[in-house]
């Protein structure tokens, strides 16, 4: 699983990079899943996709053609991609979590954003920008209208939440992996933070469990996997793609 790889028109060198990565790092997988943020911005209606994500859904389509899963988590960056995208390319894309089991462990998979619950200004925000009428409103407007007012929403989107991304926060992390621990969860995987972390929670206060926390892609070159006996590991690539790293 890939999160934070924020793609953009300006780079189709990332572009190239990660169609590389996907390619190599799902050689005898069965699925691939995203964590949010594939792009800088995402705008789900087919008809306000620009080229460098047409580019990147026809290789996810050929990766679904080819018998892969592909999951998808939408970040604070994707904004209706699960209405449009949800049966292709990707088999299940959600605005909210993934459950998985494997190797006899739950996994919960999730961006991220929203992990804050004291950032409420994020959350209004969120919650606007995800509502009906904005969703309505991306079918009305011309599109290139819409696409010259999306470079003032990425802008937007950068600055929502600034000063509680400047931090990771711990308590507010262990507060919502205890909840999914009592649900049944083993392990919580989230992006979002660009930093890469791994904690365990005991059981002294419940159920206990793990989260790890992806590095963005962007400039990390990394990922996750999960094994067939539910064991996870870091797999990275140097940024002039080359030999495969790995990591517990």
């Amino acid at each position: 699983m890939v999160a934070d790889v924020h793609l953009n028109s300006d780079d189709p060198e990332a572009l190239d990079a990660f169609l590389g990565f996907l390619h190599r790092q799902s050689e005898g997988c069965g699925a691939i899943v995203f964590l949010g943020d594939l792009f800088d911005l995402w705008l789900g209606p087919p008809v306000l996709q620009e080229p460098h994500h047409r580019r990147l859904l026809e290789a996810l389509a050929d990766f679904a053609g080819r018998g892969m899963c592909l999951a998808y988590a939408e970040g604070n960056r994707d904004l209706f991609v699960a209405h449009h995208f949800g049966r292709h390319p990707f088999r299940l894309a959600t605005g909210g979590s993934i459950v998985i089991n494997r190797g006899g462990r739950r996994f919960v998979l999730v961006h991220g954003d929203r992990l804050n619950r004291i950032d409420y200004n994020y959350r209004i925000w969120n919650k606007l920008v995800r509502s009906v009428p904005v969703r309505l409103l991306l079918h009305l407007l011309p599109p290139r209208l819409t696409l010259r007012a999306a470079a003032g929403l990425e802008r937007k989107l950068r600055n929502t939440n600034r000063r509680f991304r400047t931090y990771f926060p711990h308590a507010q992390c262990e507060r919502y992996a205890r909840e999914q621990f009592k649900r049944g969860a083993d392990v919580v995987l989230m992006g979002h933070f660009h930093q890469r972390f791994h904690f365990r929670y005991d059981a002294d206060q419940g159920r206990g469990g793990e989260v790890f926390v992806l590095p963005d892609w962007l400039t990390r070159r990394a990922a996750l996997r999960i094994g067939a006996g539910g064991e996870v590991r870091q797999v990275s690539e140097p940024r002039t793609a080359g030999a495969t790293s790995t990591s517990d």
